[in-house]
């Protein structure tokens, strides 16, 4: 017999938050999306992005944002993506105690991603070194190294770090 298993409202908006974060991340491990595929990234995010409204905290606000901006950032969708990488650095300014060393680092990167897409060379420019020193300052070297590895990888849209 098995045990049933009961959720309540908050576990089961963690449970799908992280799932659909989880989403995400295999969406964007594939070198190219099916039209399917660029529909499920964006419902991931958005999914994630809502859930973690409701039982997050400002972290997960901020990232949930990073990750907006990054599935729109992906999909060419040039001012829906700056948008989302604004808030997403906007979150981290409004409670920046609240925020991991990283948390910043990446802000910075998808802002320069963006601002790359729009062809906003100067801006771009201007995130990307906040980026890179951001990233030169965080503590933990497996997190540092996993973030300066994102930052030099990826699409740039023609950028030149």
């Amino acid at each position: 017999m098995t045990e049933e298993q009961s959720f309540t409202l908050e576990k089961a908006s963690r449970d799908f938050a992280r799932k659909s974060n989880h989403a995400c991340w295999d969406l964007l491990a594939k070198d190219e999306l099916t039209d399917s595929e660029k529909i499920d990234l964006l419902a991931a995010a958005y999914t994630s992005f809502y859930h973690w409204r409701q039982v997050g905290g400002p972290a997960q606000a901020q990232r949930a944002y990073w990750m907006l901006a990054t599935a729109h950032i992906r999909l060419r969708e040039t001012e829906t993506a700056l948008r989302y990488a604004e808030l997403c650095l906007a979150e981290a300014r409004l409670s920046p105690d609240e925020m991991q060393d990283f948390d910043w680092a990446y802000a910075y990167e998808v802002n320069a991603r963006a601002h790359a897409l729009a062809e906003y060379a100067d801006s771009c420019r201007e995130f990307y070194s906040n980026a890179a020193d951001a990233g030169e300052q965080i503590r933990e070297k497996e997190d540092r190294d996993l973030f300066l590895n994102d930052l030099k990888s990826g699409e740039w849209f023609g950028f030149q770090p």
